[in-house]
């Protein structure tokens, strides 16, 4: 069930994400990622992450904005 991942890894490099997940895991997190702002946005409102990692160069926006709308998307 996706609640139970604590880590949202956002990143449109599917080798990076895959890297990042890894060393998450090595930590003994569980995660689940994300390639995009909108698709963070709803799984953010779906379920609740203990910690969000977002890449610098998504898609659908630059860094400034993917952090002012996950922050607000957080609470």
């Amino acid at each position: 069930m996706l609640s139970t991942f604590p880590v949202l890894i956002v990143c449109s490099d599917s080798i990076r994400a895959d890297k990042t997940a890894e060393l998450v895991c090595n930590m003994g997190l569980k995660s689940v990622t994300c390639g995009s702002l909108t698709g963070s946005r709803t799984l953010i409102e779906e379920h609740t992450f203990q910690l969000i990692l977002c890449a610098d160069d998504l898609p659908d926006c630059n860094l400034r904005t993917s952090l002012k709308v996950l922050s607000s998307a957080t609470g």
